[in-house]
């Protein structure tokens, strides 16, 4: 017995307007109003140069990510809010100390009350914008500020979670 492909001709028709309406479908209708990419605000050289210049200024005992470690959460709040409409000229270090501050407050006590600073640094807009290594069309942060406090997020959750799992376990193995 002898097997024909049946409707080969109609599968391959199918297949093919399925396609060109799923490339249809992709590329959208008005590209030219398309959500623009951000743009590089500064070089990435004078922006890492403004860091280190700020750090020999202000020395390791002001450190601002070390400094609001140590008072409480909503104090810290207070003291963002009002620093971070600084200069524009600043923003490269301040951002930098807002990074060392959410990637030190992974590691922060569990007892400490920080969830507050990390919905805030999580929602901390970056805006210290250096060219993409592969398109200088392209900006991205120099110091991804809420990329880390979600990243702390994380970690503090995950340490919570293996703290209960270890309680759970000790009273119902």
């Amino acid at each position: 017995m002898e097997l024909k492909p049946v409707g080969s001709s109609a599968f391959i028709s199918w297949l093919i307007c399925s396609l060109a309406l799923s490339a249809a479908l992709a590329v959208p209708a008005h590209a030219d109003n398309a959500r623009a990419l951000p743009k590089p605000n500064w070089d990435q050289a004078a922006a890492l140069q403004a860091v280190a210049d700020s750090d020999q200024l202000l020395g390791h005992q002001a450190n601002l990510s070390v400094w609001l470690q140590q008072i409480d959460g909503g104090d810290a709040l207070h003291v963002l809010n009002a620093v971070q409409h600084s200069d524009q000229a600043g923003k490269p270090a301040f951002e930098a100390q807002l990074f060392d501050l959410a990637v030190a407050l992974a590691e922060a006590p569990l007892e400490a009350a920080v969830d507050e600073l990390l919905l805030w640094l999580a929602d901390y807009p970056s805006q210290v914008l250096v060219a993409h290594e592969e398109s200088a069309d392209y900006g991205i942060a120099l110091y991804p500020v809420a990329a880390a406090a979600l990243g702390a997020t994380s970690e503090r959750q995950r340490r919570r979670g293996q703290i209960l799992s270890r309680n759970l376990l000790s009273r119902n193995p």
